[in-house]
């Protein structure tokens, strides 16, 4: 949400602090507008990738550093470790206040609604496949 509510600061930053700028057209407002939802929405979606690095980033890198010699299963086992991919990212939501567990069921918070509802709506959108 605070990055949404950037967008209007931020315009009336602009047209304040750009003597030269002058009043905008509507749809330059709209571009301006659409351009910020959009990066806004691809933040959200790549930031817990960056957070925290995910078991395919995770395999690539040891790979990689393994150099001509590659890397064997037990050694990628060893790095990924005994936690599961889905209880790291389950504990993040929760800890980000998206999900709340009662006795091992989850619920999305009110904030998690919101964000899925963004997510279905961006889905609905582009027309991508359920």
């Amino acid at each position: 949400m605070i990055l949404i509510g950037m967008l209007p600061i931020g315009l009336v930053a602009y047209t304040t602090l750009v003597p030269d700028a002058g009043p905008l057209a509507w749809w330059e407002y709209s571009h301006i507008a659409l351009f910020h939802v959009a990066m806004s929405l691809a933040y959200i979606d790549v930031y817990p990738g960056l957070e925290k690095r995910s078991p395919r980033m995770t395999i690539a890198t040891l790979v990689e550093r393994a150099g001509s010699e590659g890397a064997c299963q037990e050694q990628i086992q060893q790095i990924l470790g005994a936690e599961a991919p889905v209880d790291t990212r389950l504990k993040a939501m929760i800890e980000e206040g998206m999900l709340t567990a009662d006795d091992g069921a989850y619920s999305l918070t009110r904030k998690g609604r919101i964000l899925g509802w963004f997510f279905w709506f961006g889905q609905e959108f582009a027309r991508l496949p359920k």
